[in-house]
């Protein structure tokens, strides 16, 4: 569960880590997962003019590995998304990025670290994507939460995602708020988790050391929201052979609207 402060921190910034959330053992286990996965599955993102590929990634961790899907019910990642989403959660989407060093980061060192080549974006305006709490107007709901769990060591330069602070409640992009909102890249050893809303405006960052970071990512909503392409969705005989009730709801076994009932009512 996350702390008041914590909750006061995520409404303030739209973004909070979780250090150390997960065992060295845990890393451990799921870094060979996806070395695995990434050897069999990933699509390939190749550099413009066919530079060699540092990058690639594997959708849908949780239907290829069946070891993952209970981090859904996993207490740091259930019980934080369910105070920050607000409400029951549904699953959107799961995927992983293996990203090496970037190929140029010798000649072109400076430029890679501008935050003004870098890819900015989010997934929804405030407006429709932020909302007051229902216990306290001055903590935040988020209609999607996205969650990056790192599986090595991150910080400046070494692959560690950034996050353009405060913008989650801010009208405009990049270019328009950078003045008034700090660049923060994710600082934080291997284990620990940072969750965002995706009102943020956020952007991966190339990585000009010798590291090479492995990364799960993930999204929930309330269960009236719907994955964002059928890539995600987890196959009903899949559904029908999870036992646990809680997991296979979140994963798919109950979507749709049927009555917003508040929380304190359940």
């Amino acid at each position: 569960m996350l702390s008041n402060e914590q909750l006061r921190i995520f409404a303030e910034r739209g973004w909070l880590i979780i250090e150390n959330a997960f065992s060295a053992d845990r890393v451990a286990h799921w870094k060979k997962c996806l070395d695995k996965l990434h050897a069999d599955f990933a699509s390939a993102w190749v550099h413009k003019g066919n530079a060699p590929t540092h990058r690639s990634r594997v959708d849908n961790l949780f239907l290829l590995e069946p070891t993952m899907r209970d981090l859904c019910i996993d207490p740091v990642i259930y019980d934080c998304n369910r105070q920050l989403l607000g409400t029951s959660m549904h699953y959107l989407e799961s995927y992983s990025w293996v990203t090496g060093p970037d190929p140029g980061r010798a000649e072109k060192r400076d430029a890679l670290r501008d935050p003004d080549t870098w890819g900015w974006h989010r997934g929804f305006r405030p407006k429709w994507g932020v909302f007051p709490d229902d216990a306290c107007d001055s903590l935040i709901n988020s209609l999607v939460m996205r969650g990056i769990i790192y599986l090595t060591d991150v910080g400046p330069g070494h692959g560690g995602s950034a996050v353009l602070s405060g913008s989650h409640r801010l009208e405009g992009d990049y270019a328009s708020l950078k003045d008034q909102c700090e660049v923060v890249e994710a600082e934080c050893p291997a284990g620990s988790v940072l969750l965002f809303s995706e009102t943020l405006i956020h952007s991966a960052v190339p990585i000009v050391t010798d590291n090479t970071r492995y990364a799960m990512f993930f999204g929930f909503s309330p269960p009236w929201v719907r994955a964002n392409h059928d890539g995600f969705l987890i196959p009903k005989e899949t559904l029908q052979s999870i036992r646990n009730e809680k997991l296979r709801a979140i994963l798919g076994g109950q979507v749709g609207f049927s009555g917003q009932v508040s929380e304190m009512q359940r």
